[in-house]
């Protein structure tokens, strides 16, 4: 009983800290409603271990250790640079399609 409640309460403390670095990212639009709130810290934490997550497989991929192979001996490689940002623009477009679906979605529901 010990160990669930030392889990629950690392979970609650690290769910606080990666809400209030949100708030703090998208200071501007804070969650107006109880339920806004309770959604942004009970899934801050897992949002946040998705997104690291994705972060280790982007850079530690097939791809992307051929890459840092091929320029070990650089400091500055073009070749890192492009694959990063190719990373970042495919991230900020499969945000926006996912955006885009969730809307449809929402409109074939009538939410």
């Amino acid at each position: 009983m010990r160990k669930i409640s030392t889990l629950i309460g690392i979970y609650l403390l690290l769910s606080v800290l990666a809400g209030l670095a949100f708030l703090v990212l998208s200071f501007p639009n804070l969650p107006a409603t109880p339920r806004q709130w309770a959604l942004l810290f009970l899934l801050a934490l897992p949002a946040t271990i998705v997104f690291e997550t994705i972060g280790s497989w982007i850079g530690s991929n097939s791809l992307a250790r051929r890459i840092d192979s091929h320029t070990r001996d650089k400091s500055l490689s073009v070749l890192r640079i492009v694959y990063g940002v190719l990373m970042a623009v495919t991230g900020v477009v499969l945000a926006l399609a996912a955006a885009w679906a969730w809307q449809g979605f929402r409109s074939v529901l009538g939410w």
